[in-house]
């Protein structure tokens, strides 16, 4: 269990929001493109999470924003890889 406690502003949801869509993520993908199998590393730790929102003020597409980041930065250092 996590509490994090600050001042307003001080990226307190971010944090636990990115804690939480690592516990959430698998730790790779492998994916079949061009005919190939290709293997993503995705650094999640395949867990489950509960998260207590006392105020009502979880944002679902917060999450989902973070998600997409995650995954695009992935994506583009295993590209970047490949090219070299």
């Amino acid at each position: 269990m996590v509490e994090l406690q600050g001042p307003s502003g001080a990226g307190r949801t971010q944090l636990l929001l990115f804690f939480a869509l690592t516990a959430l993520l698998p730790a790779r993908i492998e994916l079949e493109l061009d005919g190939r199998t290709q293997s993503f590393e995705l650094g999640g730790k395949e867990r489950s999470v509960v998260w207590f929102d006392c105020l009502g003020s979880f944002d679902i597409r917060r999450l989902a924003t973070l998600l997409h980041c995650h995954l695009s930065t992935r994506s583009e250092e295993h590209t970047s890889e490949l090219q070299s």
